[in-house]
């Protein structure tokens, strides 16, 4: 047995009726022990494929039940062929003629007896053999599955060993041929298709039965998160983002395996057989089980459980809207087949770098599990502490992306680096460096070819390219940590229109302080539901923008990407649609910032006339925010009434200009000219003079008093007056 035979478990299963047909044929009159072996091997050659006459020898040596000798067969041949002869001697005496006299039939009973003792003997030791044979196979069968399969992973490995011995001792050196895999036809693509489609029923009813075995109160808490997350699929739908957001750091840092990931996302979108196909490959592949032991992330949109799928399509209820669910089906193909053939192909590629070395999944576990978590980390993937863990479907129905949130921090976090073992340390940092560099030349090239870029990480728009009024973010959700991290330290933010470097100390405008910019940027993180809840308690959305019930249940069913290409389509017609929603469909982050006070309808016409031209109304500012002698700040309260009022006032000041026009100096002459007519100078200097007027006014009505410069003016005037009255006196 050094060399396993592929057949082995059908010799031990046939011994039983091999030694059947030994005895038929003792039985029968053959005596010799190769003529017995060559009857038997003709009788059962076509029922096991490939046995020959050395294995039937074997069986009736007891190699697969019992080991005995070859004196050991002789005797036991032996022993038939007396049974044999005892037999005929014993039919001969049954039928021999029946004794007349009473001692003659004594004799014969007496006779027969010791004959039928004899063969009884014979056949008893025959039972007893069997009982212990049956006895030995029950004790091999005792092993454990994970013994048996052990036993096969030796006897495989000692063959190859065996193979490779001989290939050398032969001085075989030859580089072996790759094995080419075998490109099906339409009709075997068919039969595998029906193939994974059974296989796959099966599995998902034995998940869904297990799903269905909850308790109630789980089931009624999934049933709430599943709603919950279905605004979160709508909106989070109809693109392919997975590239450039959730795997952007992987993406740049490997392209070539980026590429055929990208490839293949369109193909799997479009074709579910396709997906399936690409999953059971996966799945039947002999990587897969290291690559679940190391801890590798693998989406499973086929089990119902919330937790195999994806974070961004973590209900069942979405794709079984009508029509619009097929969309959300495809796109979460595209989504799932992106980040998985990225992390399968990763994980290959560092793994057959280990196996190199001597290092595999059983002497380095910790290697292969650092390798799996930093590839989950690159492509949005993080791993949370235990706590956050275990209530992650919870978590992820109150923030929109909670593990790429924790993917991020991890990344930015010199800590997670120094826990990887040094291997896996200096890939992640190399990929790091790559994706940086790489961020780095974009923003150059970008700034050469005539676009904005920020460099103050106070501002919301550090590190992004901005044309216009619309600002593009490549940095996959780094920069937004980086922004925070830099306010929070530093007690400044810098204004994105007016690039005001404002105080977070709360006393002065905005009257924000380092808590309020913080729960700012965490309410921009939570999920489409929470937020709305949210936004419509503060009456305001996080940028500061009116909203109400309509609004926000509109927002809730419109895909994110979708929504961005109409409103750049209404502003900019299809170059602007193209211009947003090409880089938004592929996860770079695109947003228009408009040029209208945070407090103004954008829906009335006054204030789209101004968005048209591209011109701006005056910000607020700390000064402005100043009211009595004493040039107190306004209180928050004071502040937001005063800021609706000024812009109410601006909006009735300049609804009059555009509907009655005005006169303007012009080449030194004054003529009388429409809104529409003023040029790009003109009209920012009547917005200016307007929003002057705008604010004296609303802190008169306000406060019952004149400005600062109106309570000069007077003071002046009075003190002029006094200084003629003393000049007349003197006179």
């Amino acid at each position: 047995m050094a060399i396993p035979v592929p057949y082995a478990k059908q010799l031990a299963a046939i011994a039983p009726d091999v030694s059947k047909l030994m005895r038929s044929y003792v039985e029968e009159g053959v005596t010799e022990l190769s003529e017995i072996v060559k009857n038997i091997h003709t009788d059962i050659k076509d029922y096991v494929e490939g046995i020959t006459e050395k294995d039937v020898r074997d069986i009736i040596g007891g190699v697969y039940n019992e080991k005995r000798t070859r004196n050991e067969l002789v005797a036991t041949l032996r022993d038939l062929k007396e049974e044999q002869k005892l037999l005929l001697r014993l039919e001969a005496l049954e039928r021999g003629e029946k004794p007349t006299t009473e001692k003659a039939k004594r004799e014969q009973n007496k006779k027969l007896k010791e004959l039928r003792d004899k063969i009884k003997s014979y056949k008893q030791d025959d039972i007893d053999a069997a009982k212990e044979a049956k006895k030995a196979e029950k004790e091999s069968t005792k092993k454990s599955p994970e013994e048996i399969a052990l036993d096969n992973v030796k006897k495989r490995v000692i063959k190859q060993i065996q193979e490779l011995e001989e290939k050398i001792n032969k001085g075989d050196f030859s580089k072996e041929a790759k094995k080419e895999p075998i490109k099906l036809d339409a009709e075997a693509l068919e039969l595998k298709d029906k193939l994974i489609k059974l296989k796959q029923e099966r599995e998902i009813r034995i998940l869904q039965l297990e799903y269905a075995n909850r308790t109630s109160i789980q089931k009624a808490k999934d049933l709430a998160l599943e709603v919950i997350n279905v605004p979160r699929t709508v909106m989070a739908s109809m693109d392919f983002s997975a590239p450039l957001r959730q795997g952007i750091v992987a993406t740049v840092a490997y392209p070539k395996q980026a590429a055929k990931a990208f490839l293949e996302m369109f193909r799997q979108a479009v074709s579910q057989k396709r997906f399936d196909r690409w999953f059971y490959d996966l799945r039947e592949s002999s990587v897969y089980p290291v690559m679940e032991k190391a801890g590798l992330y693998i989406a499973d949109p086929h089990d119902p459980k919330l937790s195999a799928k994806e974070e961004m399509f973590m209900n069942n209820l979405a794709e079984k809207i009508p029509l619009v669910g097929k969309m959300i089906k495809g796109s979460e193909r595209a989504y799932v087949s992106y980040l998985n053939k990225m992390r399968a192909d990763l994980f290959v590629k560092g793994m057959m770098a280990f196996e190199a070395d001597g290092k595999n999944i059983e002497n380095s576990p910790e290697l292969y599990k650092d390798l799996a978590s930093f590839i989950n980390n690159s492509t949005g993937r993080g791993k949370m502490t235990k706590v956050l863990e275990d209530s992650a479907p919870i978590l992820n129905s109150m923030f929109f992306s909670p593990r790429l949130m924790a993917s991020r921090i991890n990344m930015l976090n010199p800590a997670y680096y120094q826990g990887l073992s040094p291997e896996i340390q200096k890939m992640a940092l190399k990929d790091m460096l790559t994706f940086l560099g790489f961020g780095l030349s974009i923003l150059a090239l970008a700034g050469l070819a005539g676009a904005d870029v920020e460099e103050d990480p106070r501002s919301p728009n550090f590190g992004k390219i901005k044309i216009g009024d619309t600002t593009y973010d490549i940095w996959g959700g780094f920069q937004q940590y980086i922004v925070e991290l830099t306010q929070l330290v530093r007690g400044e933010t810098k204004s994105a229109t007016t690039g005001q470097i404002r105080k977070l100390d709360g006393k002065t405008f905005p009257f924000k302080s380092r808590g309020d910019d913080l729960e700012g940027f965490i309410r921009g993180k939570v999920a489409p539901v929470p937020a709305a809840v949210m936004n419509l308690m503060y009456g305001k959305k996080v940028t500061g923008q009116r909203t109400d019930l309509g609004t926000e249940a509109g927002g809730l069913l419109s895909p994110l990407m979708v929504k961005d290409a109409v409103e750049a389509y209404k502003k900019d017609g299809i170059l602007g649609s193209f211009a947003v929603g090409v880089p938004a469909a592929f996860g770079i982050g695109v947003q228009t910032i408009s040029s209208l006070p945070e407090n103004a309808d954008e829906k009335n016409p006054v204030w789209r006339f101004i968005k048209d031209k591209k011109q701006r109304v005056p910000e607020p500012d700390t000064e402005m925010m100043k009211v009595g002698e004493e040039d107190r700040m306004m209180t928050d309260e004071e502040a937001e009434d005063f800021l609706d009022l000024r812009i109410k006032k601006i909006e009735r000041s300049l609804k009059g200009l555009i509907e009655k026009g005005k006169y303007v100096v012009e080449n030194e002459k004054e003529i009388f000219k429409k809104a529409s007519q003023f040029t790009p100078e003109q009209l920012e200097k009547e917005i200016s003079k307007i929003s002057r007027n705008a604010t004296k006014e609303a802190k008169e009505e306000m406060f019952g008093e004149k400005t600062k410069s109106e309570r000069q003016k007077r003071a002046e005037s009075k003190a002029e007056r006094k200084n003629k009255r003393i000049e007349s006196k003197t006179n």
